[in-house]
């Protein structure tokens, strides 16, 4: 699929107008706390079971505090019927 060129929450609607169920969603989007929240609360329900939504600036060092903090509460406030795993990368060799 093309990424359309709107931004996360049009593309969300859309899709889900469209009754399109993603097995995968990488999320790249704005870095303060209701944005991350938002994007995570419209896209998890429309991952199919088994998919698996990325998000990236995820630090625990405080560079993205919103993004670390949006995204805790939100895992934290999922029944877990559904499992989570929060993965890191680095980009040092």
């Amino acid at each position: 699929m093309v990424p359309p060129p709107i931004d996360s929450v049009n593309a969300g609607h859309l899709l889900k107008l469209l009754d399109i169920r993603p097995d995968v969603v990488h999320i790249d989007g704005c870095h303060d706390y209701e944005a991350v929240l938002a994007d995570f609360s419209l896209w998890w329900p429309q991952i199919r079971d088994g998919g698996v939504l990325i998000g990236d600036d995820y630090y625990d060092n405080g560079v993205s505090q919103d993004v670390s903090k949006a995204i805790d509460e939100f895992v934290s406030s999922r029944p877990k019927s559904r499992s989570w795993s929060i993965s890191a990368a680095s980009a040092d060799p």
